[in-house]
This record gives structure tokens, sequence and C-alpha cells, in this order.
């Protein structure tokens, strides 16, 4: 048994271009994430570099989604983190890829906690 899941994935060749230059487009992006999900919002952040890319964080009662954009690349990292269950991560990476229309896409899942015993264990 774990406690987290953390889902990391990469977006190649991303056809949504705009959506990694704009912090208007991602927040959008975000909030149909977590309509999609069927999830309420619990915080939604946004911030734009300089001269370009994007980091972006969408904070929900199952996990979160960190996505970082290198527009320059057509390329996005997502971060999906799952406080429940493994499945919850790849559903998410799969909301998040078929809203951002990549030509190719990887994923890893990492759990941690694994085997943690705390003093109420016995």
């Amino acid at each position: 048994m774990s406690l987290e899941h953390h889902l990391i994935g990469e977006l190649y060749d991303v056809r949504k271009y705009t959506v990694l230059k704009s912090a208007e487009e991602m927040r959008s992006l975000l909030l149909t994430i977590s309509r999609t999900l069927e999830e309420e919002p619990l915080a939604v952040h946004v911030h734009e570099f300089e001269p370009y890319g994007l980091s972006s964080f969408l904070l929900m009662d199952r996990g979160y989604v960190a996505i970082h954009t290198w527009p320059e690349h057509s390329y996005a990292c997502a971060n999906v983190v799952s406080y429940e269950k493994e499945d919850w991560c790849w559903k998410t990476f799969d909301v998040v890829a078929s809203l951002l229309e990549p030509g190719s896409r990887t994923a890893l899942v990492v759990k941690s906690g694994v085997g943690l015993r705390g003093p109420l264990d016995s």
C-alpha cells in the first residue's frame, strides 16, 4: 500500500500550442479538467514566465495537477498526484492529454509511503 501516487508525464508536439503560452487559456484548461473529473477546484494558480512558459496548478480533493510548459518546444510536463488511487492519476493524465493533443506522450508513476508504518500500526 502507498500513501500517494505521483505520475510524471511528458507531452511532446502539443497541438493545442496556444494553451502552452497563455495564462488565460491554461486557467480555462485547468477548470475544464476539474469539470471533466467532476471535482471541485479547491485552488487554481497559473504563473507566467518571461519570455515565455507557464507553471500551473490545480488542487482538488483527490489530488492535484501541475502543468509546466515550454511553448518554444511545443512541450509540457504534467505532474499528477493522487492521495488515494493510482488509477486516478492515469485518468487525470488522459484528460490532460486529450485537451492538449500531444503528438506523443510518456508517463510513469512513483509511489510514496510504501510500507510506511506509524504509531497506530500494530
